[in-house]
């Protein structure tokens, strides 16, 4: 696999070709825009990514400094330290998209210009339906989880003309407030183009992916109508095997550039599943630590309610990799395969082995799947509970 990706990425497919129909364009504009495109000018990345790490760390570290004040106070405020510790969560999981894309820069290289590729061999109008069908999914993801995310940002940056995030900079706030109010809204902001551009461009690509097996799905229906139909009869043995052979090639190229996927976000993807169980837990108790501020509740139940979305939003491509897979195994036991030419069946068959095989993205040692949030969920209430077993 890693050769195939080294070959992959000598190619010499000019960058403007990369993510240049309708369906890509909106995702390759904010890879653009927040530097995380990797056929951008190196010193422009470098320069985008000094942004980001110094903005990140403007904000986190008045915060860590007004957590270790309220530590050492007389009255502890629990529901103040919870924040800031659901704050550095949000810092650690943005640079650790940040390293992601840094490390994996030759493997999104590769993603990017297999797309490429693909729209570019298929050429029948039926299957460039289907895969369009697909893309454009992923194109409404975008753009759908684009407001809401802003939006839930702006409402943890500031509510009620207040600054929301408790931060200590050694200066009279409301004297400063302009200037503390911008700079919040500024890191709010950077925080918000990069966990669109990250998590929307995954699922697009994911849906790349879940195409490429439904255009499988397309070919397979097809060959099985035209046999049943008698349109080839046995002299014409050849373009049925033929056909099969196309088959299996895709097939193996979907799998393939799966697993890429797979391979190149999963140490991160674990690392999110891990700060995501935390995060809902810490949530969770902050909800019950504040109940008697109403504006606070509001506005960590919108939130609760965002991580959520989350979860389904990135586990929602793990799930239609499984279904579509276990589509692929039953369109092809249930047709006629069995009265296909001999030579044909044996390929089938192999088929069939491979297509029973659960296909399905990693994230360390968990599955992407509704399952998996669905045990998150829970988890994440078990320790919840046993916390408030404790005060």
């Amino acid at each position: 696999m890693e050769l195939m990706v080294e070959k992959k990425t000598k190619s010499e497919i000019k960058e403007e070709y990369i993510f240049s129909n309708k369906y890509f364009i909106f995702n390759k504009m904010m890879l653009k825009s927040t530097g995380l495109w990797p056929y951008q000018d190196v010193w422009l990345k470098r320069g985008m990514m000094i942004l980001y790490i110094t903005g990140f760390f403007s904000l986190m570290i008045p915060q860590v400094i007004r957590a270790v004040q309220e530590l050492y106070s007389e009255n502890i405020n629990l529901g103040l330290i919870i924040e800031f510790v659901c704050g550095i969560i949000l810092y650690v999981a943005l640079i650790g998209r940040i390293l992601m894309l840094t490390l994996q820069k030759t493997k999104m290289r590769f993603i990017y210009e297999e797309i490429t590729w693909n729209w570019g061999e298929i050429n029948d109008s039926g299957e460039r339906a289907v895969l369009g069908r697909f893309c454009n999914i992923g194109r409404i993801l975008s753009i759908f989880y684009t407001g809401p995310m802003i939006l839930n940002t702006f409402s943890n940056a500031t509510y009620k003309k207040s600054i929301c995030i408790d931060a200590e900079y050694f200066v009279d706030q409301d004297e400063y407030f302009s200037y503390i109010f911008s700079h919040t809204v500024f890191v709010s902001l950077l925080s918000a183009s990069i966990l669109t551009a990250f998590d929307s461009t995954f699922v697009l690509i994911t849906q790349h992916g879940i195409g490429l097996l439904h255009v499988l799905k397309y070919r397979l229906n097809k060959i099985s109508k035209i046999f049943e139909m008698s349109e080839y009869n046995f002299k014409d043995n050849t373009i049925i095997h033929t056909k099969i052979v196309s088959c299996i090639i895709l097939h193996k190229k979907s799998l393939q550039f799966l697993k890429v996927i797979g391979s190149t976000y999963d140490l991160y993807h674990f690392f999110i599943y891990s700060l995501l169980l935390a995060s809902l837990s810490i949530f969770t108790i902050d909800v019950v630590v504040n109940l008697q501020d109403f504006a606070t509740v509001l506005r960590l139940l919108i939130t609760w309610s965002a991580l959520v979305m989350y979860m389904f939003y990135f586990n929602w491509p793990g799930q239609k990799i499984i279904n579509s897979s276990e589509e692929i195994f039953e369109v092809i036991y249930l047709s006629n395969w069995y009265s296909y030419p001999l030579k044909t069946q044996k390929l089938i068959m192999f088929m069939l082995l491979r297509t029973g095989k659960r296909i399905f993205l990693k994230a360390g040692i968990f599955e992407m799947s509704f399952v998996t949030v669905g045990h998150i969920m829970k988890t994440a209430m078990s320790y919840f509970t046993v916390f408030i077993s404790l005060l």
